[in-house]
């Protein structure tokens, strides 16, 4: 089985690593074209997680996952240990109660989001 996935350091001002963007890319093109955001998301996570081990992907820093909608929903956040991923939610709909209610939920117990997730969220909440 190939296995095929792009790693982006994300720095900080004094170009200390901060963590990685792991993203999905194609094992017959090489691309990161995406047609299905569900696979991708799925594929990425797969490979790092059970066929390469998201230490050896990221070390001792997290990795900053772009996820889905669903996948969110079907709780697979609880795959991973809160400190060692970031998620980022994309196109989130302020008024997606349900996708609001699940993330207010996930970062209550420590998970991270990045990207564009609706400043009204409180994980204090």
């Amino acid at each position: 089985m190939k296995v095929l996935l792009a790693r982006q350091s994300i720095l900080d001002r004094d170009l200390e690593v901060l963590g990685y963007e792991l993203l999905f890319r194609d094992p017959e093109t090489g691309d990161g074209s995406i047609s299905d955001p569900d696979s991708a998301t799925s594929t990425v996570i797969s490979n790092a997680l059970l066929e390469l081990g998201l230490e050896t992907v990221a070390g001792s820093v997290p990795a900053f996952l772009r996820v889905t909608r669903q996948f969110l929903l079907w709780d697979n956040p609880i795959l991973f240990e809160a400190e060692d991923v970031v998620f980022e939610i994309v196109d989130v709909d302020p008024d997606d109660t349900e996708l609001l209610e699940t993330v207010t939920r996930l970062a209550q117990i420590g998970y991270r989001f990045c990207g564009t997730v609706p400043a009204d969220i409180d994980p204090d909440a």
